[in-house]
């Protein structure tokens, strides 16, 4: 079983899908402070990332991570730079916000 941390709020539907997938285990960490995120993301196999920074102080304790998907906007808020050094899977959402746009 893959323990996928979701970090910051998600909609209740993406929760569900993930709680409801017998190959996940999951956990909401709503506290994106940096001291918070060390002591908890080095339990997880993926993440889903919308706000907070992940960087490569974080990374480097998440031995056993593996994918980190981002939803939002932009990538400066994770350290690609040791992902690609250490075969993390970044996996964004580039399309997300397309029809908010366009309907503003």
């Amino acid at each position: 079983m893959y323990k996928i941390a979701i970090v910051d709020k998600m909609h209740e539907d993406g929760i569900s899908l993930l709680k409801n997938n017998p190959k996940f285990k999951c956990e909401v960490i709503e506290d994106l402070t940096k001291e918070n995120l060390i002591s908890k993301l080095p339990n997880f196999d993926g993440m889903t990332l919308r706000r907070g920074k992940i960087d490569a102080e974080i990374l480097e304790k998440c031995k056993n991570l593996k994918v980190i998907s981002r939803h939002g906007v932009g990538l400066d808020n994770i350290d690609l730079k040791y992902c690609k050094e250490k075969k993390i899977k970044v996996s964004p959402s580039f399309d997300c916000n397309s029809l908010s746009v366009a309907e503003l």
